[in-house]
């Protein structure tokens, strides 16, 4: 009997064009999280922007559909974050109420907090959260079961 439970990590081989593909939309993710970044400076005292932006990179990841998308030369719509726990949907959101400013323009009734400049928006998700392994698991497309952590 063999046992599943031990962690180990398997190398992956991946075509030069495929890891071409995938490096492209981490650069997306990073240029529109860093366009989201300039907007928390710009809009708030600059202590509670460094707050938010260190809260979003220790406890969100991009997951879903933008890397499909740029996998298959797709336009992007948007680009997913999710949070790595329920604890972090909750801080996420006692930071957003806590602001002077209305820092996103959509908030759906799903739970996503929408944010746009120009290109694709980003999706804050707050309706499934934990490890992008966890996260990866609930989607009902396996090509969509891509993930990249900051």
């Amino acid at each position: 009997m063999r046992d599943n439970s031990t962690n180990y990590k398997e190398k992956v081989v991946m075509e030069p064009q495929v890891k071409e593909k995938i490096t492209e939309a981490m650069k997306l993710c990073e240029s529109k999280m860093s366009s989201f970044f300039n907007y928390l400076d710009s809009d708030l005292p600059a202590t509670e922007a460094t707050k938010f932006k260190d809260f979003i990179l220790s406890n969100t990841f991009f997951a879903g559909g933008v890397f499909r998308s740029v996998l298959s030369g797709t336009p992007v719509n948007d680009i997913d974050v999710f949070f790595k726990s329920d604890d972090a949907v909750i801080e996420f959101k006692h930071l957003v109420l806590s602001q002077s400013v209305r820092l996103f323009k959509e908030v759906t009734p799903n739970g996503s907090y929408n944010w746009k400049n120009k290109g694709p928006k980003i999706s804050f998700i707050t309706r499934n959260s934990g490890s992008p392994g966890d996260v990866l698991s609930r989607f009902d497309l396996s090509f969509n079961q891509h993930y990249y952590d900051m």
